[in-house]
């Protein structure tokens, strides 16, 4: 109760306009320090705290839930206090020439944004007076309603959608996060990835237009990170080519080789794994490289393509990023030394002992890049065995899938009702679970 007490302190209204007096600044640019992250400037590690935030990649030309009458900077508000620092935009590329759409949406809903971050088992908490908490630091400046009742007036509502996929990047990092950038193909079923060319030029074209604005190198590089391609699986791609199609070896190379003659310092590139399902991984998750294992269960060895990469300029700015989920969506059910196993075998040592090649090892950041629950009984077991895992490691890092109420086999952070209310049960796991994360209300206790 003294945690809570120190917690609870002061009264301070945070809805609408009072949000003015704050601003948040620009999180410090980021680089890979052998298996972890730390800040460019003071050599200070940082664990990524993220979510993603689907819309880019399904038609709708913006992240989604716009549509349910919410206010971008609400929630991007919202998230922040909640403890998140990163945010993961999926996009598609080809998507991104349509024009783009009018979010504005009168009717606006906005709530108090910090009674609606401050989890109720707290709020319920009699602590001598009922006192308003005041969240410490400073909150990131949410425009006003204008018209008065108009969400997402300041929204770019002209030209194209990747004009408004880059304006969201600058938008976000401004409110105080990280952004990985996801090329994510799956829904519209494009795989310009199998024409490496065709893909390292798409991606050239967009971090272009990106590089070129006028406050990259002081507000956006070592902030807005490159997460090359989601799930190479889905359209069967493995490390090694084919006759029928490149490998992923291959194909991030090629991608990685043409951005980093664009911007040759100050990149991260996070790299998705493949080919490995058969060892029970999910779908972006196989790293394995051990021979034993790739030969007794007939997976596609990860070894050529770190043979390679450890002679590129830009070994150093690449992060491992795996996609690990529970029964309901990898379809196989692992108890705890399994995971555990395939886990250290994927990707654990890579921040271990690292990849070993021509007398010398490299270590290697991870982020798991996605992962998520709808919190059901099926998956306890893994969430548990998960956040154990995660809670020994050099690095806690992570990206749950999704903030989006409108995920079908996960859920969202918010209620599928309006997309606003917080989802406690899945806060709660991240927060008690082993993952760290810290709402404004952990802070300080």
């Amino acid at each position: 109760m003294a945690v809570l007490r120190a917690v609870l302190i002061g009264v301070l209204a945070l809805g609408g306009s009072s949000l003015h007096a704050a601003a948040t600044a620009v999180l410090p640019a980021l680089q890979v320090d052998g298996n972890v992250l730390k800040t460019t400037a003071t050599r200070k590690q940082v664990d990524l705290k993220g979510a993603s935030w689907f819309g880019f990649n399904v038609d709708t030309g913006m992240v989604d839930g716009l549509w349910a009458g919410i206010d971008l900077a609400t929630t991007s508000a919202q998230l922040k206090l909640l403890g998140f620092n990163t945010l993961r935009i999926p996009f598609d590329f080809s998507l991104l020439k349509a024009p783009a759409s009018d979010f504005r949406w009168a009717g606006c809903m906005r709530k108090d944004i910090v009674n609606n971050t401050l989890d109720p088992r707290l709020a319920k908490a009699k602590v001598g007076r009922t006192l308003r908490p005041r969240p410490p630091g400073t909150l990131p400046p949410v425009p006003p309603l204008s018209p008065p009742g108009m969400c997402n007036s300041y929204v770019p509502r002209t030209g194209a959608v990747e004009e408004l996929l880059l304006w969201t990047v600058e938008f976000f990092v401004a409110q105080g996060f990280y952004v990985m950038l996801n090329h994510h193909s799956l829904v519209s079923g494009d795989q310009i990835q199998r024409n490496p060319s065709d893909f390292a030029n798409a991606w050239a074209r967009l971090w272009g237009k990106l590089a070129a604005k006028k406050q990259f190198q002081a507000r956006l590089l070592g902030r807005v990170f490159v997460d090359i391609t989601n799930e190479p699986d889905f359209m069967g791609m493995k490390w090694s080519d084919r006759p029928d199609m490149i490998g992923a070896t291959e194909m991030y190379l090629r991608v990685m080789d043409r951005l980093h003659a664009i911007t040759p310092r100050g990149m991260l590139y996070f790299v998705e794994g493949t080919g490995q399902t058969s060892y029970g991984l999910c779908w972006g998750n196989g790293f394995v490289t051990d021979t034993a294992i790739v030969a007794k269960h007939g997976i596609d060895d990860a070894s050529p393509f770190f043979r390679r990469l450890v002679r590129r300029p830009y070994v150093g700015q690449v992060v491992i990023s795996p996609h690990e989920y529970g029964p309901t969506i990898r379809k196989t059910h692992l108890t705890t030394r399994e995971l555990e196993e395939r886990m250290n075998a994927s990707y654990g040592y890579l921040m271990t002992r690292g990849f070993c090649h021509a007398g010398a090892c490299t270590k290697f950041p991870v982020v798991v890049g996605e992962f998520g629950s709808d919190m059901g009984a099926e998956d306890m077991g893994f969430l548990t065995d998960f956040g154990r895992w995660m809670r020994r490691q050099a690095s806690n890092s992570w990206v749950i899938w999704a903030v989006n109420a409108n995920s079908g086999d996960t859920g969202g952070l918010f209620d599928k009702t309006l997309w606003q209310d917080v989802r406690w049960d899945k806060v709660r796991y991240l927060v008690e679970g082993g993952l760290g994360l810290r709402p404004w209300w952990k802070e300080g206790s």
